[in-house]
């Protein structure tokens, strides 16, 4: 078996060209962050829309029917 030296300093210097160095991420002023009421009212309003988004496949999927409309299965 025979195992390659590679030299990746040479590697480095041969990418530098096609790879331009990305500046860092700036840092954020504190004030731009979310408010803990603002956190909490979002994941509120997430959570009740994936649930309506999971009942209206759900019964869809399951073709159960409508209890308001009283439509009858088609299956």
């Amino acid at each position: 078996m025979k195992v390659a030296k590679v030299d990746l300093s040479a590697a480095r210097k041969e990418q530098t060209p096609y790879m331009p160095e990305i500046p860092d991420i700036p840092k954020y002023s504190p004030d731009l962050r979310t408010s803990k009421q603002w956190e909490d009212a979002f994941l509120t309003h997430f959570s009740e829309t994936r649930l309506v988004i999971y009942l209206i496949f759900f019964v869809q999927t399951f073709n159960f029917p409508c209890e308001k409309c009283k439509h009858p299965k088609t299956r």
